[in-house]
């Protein structure tokens, strides 16, 4: 239960209307706000993550990974007609629905989300998880399309099984 210290509070920024509508992102039911911290409910994602299925079930098939992948494309085509970029692709922000075969897939996590103009000026803010940064981000100017790249990582180890580089730390 939401204590009587918390108000609801409604988001201007990425966030606005966030899943709502979209069956492959994952939904934001309500927010609140108290005197020291922000409280999202999202939409509860019964099957775990992807990363949680690649360690418990090893290498994905083709076809396997074609469903995620193409259910994940088309969130990010929803997300990016909307002037948002994710920023953080990872399997760990690709949820499953709930934990049978032919659970949907939902993209969660916009907390490095930022909003994008068609055409416009390139982001330059260099973050993301160092595994699936494309390589325009390092170079501090990007848009939508680094969401790809991250999400072609992604791909890559879920049909390999390892990840296509293998730095000694995050800034090899």
């Amino acid at each position: 239960m939401l204590g009587s210290r918390l108000k609801p509070c409604y988001c201007t920024g990425p966030c606005k209307g966030h899943g709502l509508g979209e069956p492959g992102v994952v939904g934001l039911r309500e927010v609140y706000e108290d005197e020291e911290d922000l409280h999202l409910v999202m939409e509860l994602c019964q099957g775990g993550d992807w990363f949680e299925h690649l360690i418990k079930h090893g290498r994905y098939t083709e076809a396997e990974a074609s469903a995620v992948v193409r259910s994940v494309l088309e969130a990010l085509s929803y997300c990016h007609s909307l002037g948002i970029m994710h920023r953080d692709i990872k399997p760990e922000n690709i949820m499953f629905e709930d934990r049978s075969d032919e659970s949907c897939v939902k993209l969660t996590d916009f907390g490095l989300a930022a909003m994008f103009t068609e055409g416009g000026p390139p982001l330059t803010e260099v973050l993301g998880s160092a595994y699936y940064v494309a390589p325009e981000v390092l170079r501090e100017s990007y848009s939508k399309e680094a969401d790809i790249w991250s999400l072609g990582i992604v791909l890559f180890i879920a049909l390999g099984g390892y990840a296509p580089f293998d730095g000694a730390n995050e800034r090899e």
